[in-house]
Order: C-alpha cells, then structure tokens, then sequence
C-alpha cells in the first residue's frame, strides 16, 4: 500500500475546502493545515485504541536512541548484584500510545523486548529470589521536566547502549526527521516530505471533523460580525 505524505493529506484537504467555499485565500496555510488535520488524527486514534488495536499503519519506529548511564541512587543493588539505570540521551517524543521498546538487533540476530515497570516496584525485584525476575532489563517513562526520558534499570553489566522506541506520535514528521542516534532533527528535512500515518479508512471522518470545525469557527465569527443576531441565515453576505 502506497504510504500518504503530507503533502497529499494537505492537497487532498484543500480541495475539500474549495469544494465547501472554504477558500484558502483567508490564511490558511499548509502548516497551519497540517497541525490542524493532526489534532483529528489524535482524536481517532484515541477513540479507536479505546475499541479495538490499530493497525501497524498508525506506527513509526525510532530505530535507536542512544543510552547514557545515570546515577542510581533510588534502587541500590545488593551485593553481589551489579545493577545499572540507563536514560534516553534525549527526551522522547510526545506519543499517544507506545508499542514496545526493543534493543537494536545484536550480534546474535536477536531482538529482546523490553518489560515496562513502575519505577517503585524495581526495589521488590532487588529482593526477589526468582532468578527469571532478578535478570530481567525493565523499562519505565519519566518526565524530569525537560521532558519524558526513558529509563533503563538492569542488573547485566554487559547491557545495550541503544533502544528502538515504536509508537503513535503526535508529530509524525519530527520522528522521520530524526537523522542520528543522538536524536539530532535533521533541520533541512521537509515535513511535505514525510509520512501521515493513520488507517486509510480514518481518512473521511478526519477530514469531515476538520472541515466542520473550521465551518463552525467561521459561523461564529460572522455572527460577531452581525452583532449576534443569527442575521447570517436571513443574510447571505
């Protein structure tokens, strides 16, 4: 299946708002378009996650992100256990929903998915005598203020340097405009470019909510124009 771009989600919008005499000569520009058309594309897909899955179509995948080791002083291993909490180098972008978090694929072929934790639960797998528990590599999202980093707490000392993050992101193009491990945003990279994830058939609802809101905004604001006395249905102009 042929992926959507922005550009034609933008281009195919437009031409809805011709057909409606929503001219596009009142400011409508294609950024402005595109933010409006995402809050719709959130709103679906929220509603849709609530009934049934999603489609892998919807996902994106940051295929690494670089992992820096930070100070551990909330989940103290007990000797002779040698533990480590990694974090995400950068914060991660503002998702609707995440999939998975995955290590990069190692030398042996494999790809370990990760299991996500409460942070406070970490201290009673410090106790546990289970030794399926005690090796596991336990994810968790926190935001520090600066934004939502991932947390990586493990006991092996030879754990990975990298994640992949899987999800439904907010803003789809700042996640294909991501050019290195790092997270650095590519700053030439064009969002026209980039993919509009979201299932086919969600199209036509998100289209009409978006064209309803903006009709709504202009009744409005022509019925200020009017004084508020509903002359916009006995007045044509």
């Amino acid at each position: 299946m042929t992926k959507l771009t922005n550009r034609q989600i933008i281009y195919d919008f437009k031409d809805l708002m011709s057909k409606d005499r929503l001219s596009d000569d009142i400011g409508y520009s294609n950024r402005w378009i595109y933010n409006h058309l995402l809050n719709y594309r959130a709103q679906l897909i929220i509603q849709k996650l609530d009934k049934d899955k999603l489609s892998e179509l919807n996902y994106q995948t940051i295929a690494n992100i670089d992992l820096i080791e930070v100070p551990d002083t909330d989940f103290k291993c007990i000797p002779p256990m040698k533990c480590v909490l990694l974090r995400s180098v950068v914060h991660i972008p503002s998702f609707i929903d995440l999939k998975s978090i995955t290590s990069p694929l190692n030398k042996s072929g494999e790809i370990i998915k990760l299991a996500e934790i409460d942070p406070d639960m970490i201290k009673y797998k410090l106790l546990t005598k289970l030794p399926a528990q005690l090796n596991n590599t336990y994810y968790y999202i926190q935001n520090i203020g600066s934004g939502a980093y991932v947390y990586i707490w493990s006991n092996k000392i030879e754990f990975l340097k990298g994640i992949a993050i899987k999800g439904i992101f907010h803003r789809p193009h700042l996640v294909e405009a991501i050019k290195d491990c790092a997270g650095t945003i590519d700053p030439c990279y064009n969002y026209l470019d980039a993919e509009f994830p979201i299932d086919p058939e969600l199209l036509s609802t998100m289209y009409a909510m978006a064209l309803s809101s903006i009709m709504k905004g202009k009744v409005m604001a022509s019925d200020l124009i009017n004084d508020n006395n509903d002359t916009i249905t006995t007045n044509p102009q």
